[in-house]
């Protein structure tokens, strides 16, 4: 696998999880204004669909942890701490 694919896992891995700690789809796609189903392609593993960084940070700031950032900033070498 290639570096890209596995950084590109690893973010989808982390936006699925940020939109499960917000209480799923339908309430993610609530939250920042999105359909349902665009909510749904974020999280599907295979779509390339992903996240604006509006949409992140206020999936971030509703479960209080910077889960999609936390990944972003480990692909870069950098580490967030609390």
């Amino acid at each position: 696998m290639r570096k890209f694919d596995a950084d590109f896992y690893l973010l989808k891995a982390a936006m699925a999880d940020l939109v499960e700690r917000c209480g799923g789809q339908k309430r993610a796609a609530d939250i920042v204004g999105l359909a349902q189903s665009t909510i749904s392609y974020v999280c599907q593993r295979d779509n390339p669909a992903m996240l604006s960084i509006s949409a992140k940070l206020m999936l971030e700031r509703e479960c209080g942890v910077p889960v999609v950032t936390k990944v972003e900033a480990e692909l870069q070498g950098h580490r967030v701490e609390r």
